[in-house]
């Protein structure tokens, strides 16, 4: 285990070189915008690159998650973030690591090439007894309704920010332009918690500032997954719905009907990720999930067999698909224009040897019938 925390550390999400990179490319595209503006365009866009890195974990605990590791992190004079950073924030919370052991050992082993077990989770545990229990903040989610124990109050200003991050926001030596731009990504993300997590706050002050969530779909989108390793027939595109639901009709699949189908369509999207692929994988593995398989239900969940099998990781649509499609991007990363992108992710992806070759062919008779 001690290994895998190494290999963790050693996975950058973001560092000081990436955030002056984004706030040139913002300042950029968006000449005629306020300096406060682009400040904000850049805090919502670091903020999505954290949370995208939090698939696989809890819906209820991404949120504070992220939040703690931006504050753990570039809050206490730290230029780089990476995956350790959020394992250790997960760490700190006693809920997530007793009642969601599964989830967060395959967020680890979504990460990494050798995986681990709940067993050796518990035993690194164990072991490490949340060392840096004091440095991380304190999170609660009861119910499904979130407490941020540490750090937010009602009325937030400038004066949230500690010690710490003014050191690490002179590291820059640039313009006050890019301090507005740092303390709007603490500042601004603790007033929006605030108001989404129901603590009162004046209305004047919410219609004010809710412009501060939008951001720039396509800049975001183009920062997350460009995916331009991939050939273009890979990449997201619409799909007749209609005709991709007839096909899986005539297979009795399970996965033309809620919330299945739409998931798998929204999660392609987001990963940009042509949608045929997902639902080709799933032909593969699991013949599209007949609904008069007696565990079509349990099936469901991870048509995909990601971590081995559906019967070892069984959890949601949403989390395997996202899982999924995370894998056929990372696999691919190497692949070299003359290589066939099904035949390379099969080798890693499957023990199945003809894996690729399986859905390669179902691609292409799906592909032909809803395009």
């Amino acid at each position: 285990m001690e290994n895998i925390t190494e290999h963790l550390k050693n996975i950058k999400i973001l560092d000081n070189n990436d955030i002056i990179k984004l706030k040139n490319y913002i300042r950029n595209k968006y000449p005629d915008n306020t300096t406060v503006k682009n400040a904000q365009i850049l805090s919502d866009t670091i903020h999505k690159i954290i949370y995208v890195k939090l698939d696989g974990l809890p819906e209820d605990f991404k949120s504070p998650i992220k939040i703690a590791t931006l504050k753990n992190t570039l809050g206490n004079s730290k230029s780089l973030i990476t995956l350790y950073d959020i394992f250790s924030t997960c760490l700190v919370d006693e809920n997530l690591r007793k009642n969601f052991r599964d989830q967060l050992t395959g967020w680890v082993n979504s990460h990494i090439e050798v995986n681990i077990k709940v067993e050796e989770l518990d035993s690194y545990l164990e072991i490490d007894n949340i060392k840096n229990k004091e440095a991380a903040e304190v999170l609660e989610v009861k119910n499904s309704n979130i407490n941020i124990v540490k750090g937010c109050q009602e009325n937030i200003n400038v004066s949230i920010i500690k010690a710490g991050f003014l050191t690490w926001l002179g590291k820059f030596k640039l313009s006050r332009h890019l301090a507005v731009t740092v303390i709007c990504i603490f500042a601004i993300p603790l007033y929006a918690l605030n108001r989404n997590f129901y603590i009162n706050v004046d209305k004047a002050s919410i219609k004010e500032e809710s412009y501060i969530l939008q951001v720039d779909k396509s800049t975001s989108n183009s920062i997350k997954y460009t995916n331009a390793h991939l050939p273009e027939y890979m990449r997201y595109k619409p799909v007749n719905e209609k005709k991709l639901k007839i096909f899986l009709g005539n297979h009795k699949s399970l996965l033309s009907k809620e919330p299945y189908f739409s998931t798998i369509i929204s999660v392609a999207k987001e990963f940009n990720l042509n949608p045929v692929v997902l639902f080709s994988i799933t032909g593969q593995e699991q013949s599209f999930v007949p609904s008069d398989n007696e565990n079509a239900f349990k099936i469901a969940n991870n048509p995909f067999n990601v971590y081995h099998s559906w019967k070892e990781y069984n959890t949601n649509i949403r989390d395997s698909s996202s899982i999924a499609a995370r894998t056929v991007i990372n696999l691919s990363q190497d692949i070299s224009k003359d290589e066939d992108p099904f035949l390379c992710i099969g080798k890693k992806y499957a023990e199945d040897k003809n894996w690729g070759d399986g859905v390669k062919s179902i691609f292409k008779e799906l592909n032909d019938c809803v395009n």
